[in-house]
């Protein structure tokens, strides 16, 4: 069979990560972070620098720490993960560019600078993906990827995604909460484990990071700026300053939070020319930093826990281990508040998650990148079982009566599983409604009309596959509409996954 490469990325908001694995006929014989210079584990920032006529860019820690330089002859983005979704170009540069495009560029880059330091050309991989990424989101990004030379084989949510991770470091246990917090998402899931075999009993997300911190934060630096400023100074509201000046003080900020949560100290803060207010120096405070922080964690972090644990029919106490991974959970108000609803002793971490005072001290998972590099360690695992991944729970179409009629069987179905059914009106009527749930009919994933005739005898052509990218694609076909009105399709997203891991190569 010979040696097999499998890899992993995980395109964050603000760091991507890219993991490897290699195997042969007697299983799983390296594994390895595949970094930006090949000696550090750490993972490439998720900012470029694009040149004047949008045709090439770099990317790396370079243009993070010497943007201020790079940024007279090039635009800097950031954060464009954010884009995907979204089917309107971007305007950069004053020229109109899709956030396709603006995704391939990045990723080109990344497999250009890869096969420079490892001589390994990238031509297929695992993405890893947030919980809240619509089908739309998926495709695009999968459609960056395949334009920059990678084939996107297959998807799987971060949140899972770092449980394959560190599945060996935490020991034997039923359920398993997984915390994943980046720059731009709360991704979690919540597992039941029976042998080898993982079954995600529920999966949420919320569109809230270490992003949105840094702003914040930005934003109160700011307005202290103002508050120091010299009567002849003409002060500008944060929104209302350069776009570079704008991201001079977040950069600060995220600096910042990085060395108050790692230190718990107080910030001296030195921001260079910034705009009409010159050099600044002032202290972010850890008060302060703790004032903006923890009411976040307090109005989205724990509800948005307490959302996933209702899913899945959980309490706090009937968790066994919770995995916590992501870059935005060093901050100490957020493992705090895991511990006030878990307990210490259920909580692990990945071994270079800097951790300080009273937070977890013991409890350390052996994951080779730690807190970055799970959900694409996770992902690039997801390549090595045999048969992927099948739906967790049956998925079918709510009848009239109530019934739920089959369309894939939990357990079972999984990529390039496809059904073709024929559905009749039961009354005449102008339109069908199409609800789509799980086996049980207890949870509604997608529910649409489908505009009719009218006539009991007219058939409704159901197509519907399951794709690699974690969707069902699901069509509707009326032979009895204009070309306009007959088919209806919709891509339907949120289901649970299930993964025998007992078929890793």
């Amino acid at each position: 069979m010979g040696t097999k490469r499998f890899i992993g990325i995980d395109f964050g908001t603000t760091n991507t990560a890219v993991f490897e694995y290699t195997t042969d006929d007697s299983g799983i014989t390296n594994q390895r972070i595949l970094s930006e210079n090949g000696t550090s584990n750490t993972a490439f920032p998720s900012i470029m620098a694009i040149t004047t006529d949008n045709t090439r860019c770099l990317i790396g820690s370079k243009v993070k720490k010497e943007k201020e330089k790079i940024s007279e002859t090039h635009t800097i983005i950031r954060s464009f993960k954010s884009f995907l979704n979204e089917e309107k170009p971007i305007t950069i540069n004053g020229a109109f560019i899709s956030p396709v495009k603006l995704v391939s560029f990045y990723l080109q880059a990344i497999k250009k600078q890869i096969f420079k330091v490892y001589n390994i050309n990238i031509s297929e991989a695992s993405f890893s993906y947030p919980v809240d990424f619509g089908a739309t989101a998926r495709r695009q990004l999968a459609a960056a990827a395949e334009d920059a030379g990678i084939n996107v084989t297959s998807m799987i949510s971060e949140s899972t995604a770092a449980y394959l991770a560190c599945k060996d470091g935490i020991g034997v246990y039923q359920n398993v909460m997984v915390i994943d917090w980046g720059g731009g998402t709360l991704d979690m899931s919540i597992l039941k484990i029976e042998r080898n075999k993982v079954f995600e009993k529920s999966i949420y997300g919320i569109k809230f990071g270490g992003d949105d911190i840094d702003i914040l934060l930005a934003e109160r630096m700011h307005a202290n700026v103002n508050r120091m400023a010299k009567e002849f100074i003409k002060k500008k509201a944060f929104e209302d300053i350069s776009l570079s000046d704008r991201d001079k003080m977040i950069s600060l900020c995220e600096e910042a939070k990085i060395e108050i949560s790692n230190s718990q100290e107080d910030y001296l803060a030195t921001l260079q020319s910034y705009g009409d207010y010159g050099t600044q120096n002032f202290v972010i405070s850890v008060d302060e930093f703790e004032g903006i922080v923890s009411p976040l964690i307090r109005t989205k972090v724990v509800p948005a826990i307490a959302e996933a644990l209702k899913r899945s029919e959980m309490t706090p106490s009937s968790i066994d281990a919770v995995i916590i991974a992501g870059g935005s959970s060093k901050l100490l108000s957020f493992m705090n508040a895991v511990i006030n609803i878990f307990g210490q002793d259920k909580i692990f971490c990945p071994v270079d998650l800097a951790l300080s005072k009273s937070t977890v001290e013991g409890n350390k998972i052996n994951t080779r990148g730690g807190v970055q590099f799970v959900s694409a360690k996770g992902a690039a695992f997801s390549l090595t079982l045999g048969d992927g991944f099948k739906l967790n729970e049956g998925i079918g179409i709510l009848m009239s009566d109530n019934s739920v009629y089959p369309l894939f069987k939990g357990q079972q179905d999984g990529e390039g599983a496809s059904v073709e059914l024929t559905f009749s009106l039961v009354e005449d009527t102008q339109d069908a409604h199409f609800i789509i749930t799980n086996e049980s009919g207890t949870h509604v994933y997608d529910k649409f009309i489908v505009p009719t005739k009218g006539f009991l005898r007219e058939n409704l052509k159901v197509n519907a596959s399951i794709t690699k990218y974690q969707t069902i694609l699901l069509n509707v076909n009326d032979q009895m509409m204009s070309d306009k009105l007959k088919d209806t399709s919709r891509e339907i997203t949120g289901m649970t996954m299930y993964y025998d891991l007992s078929n890793s190569e």
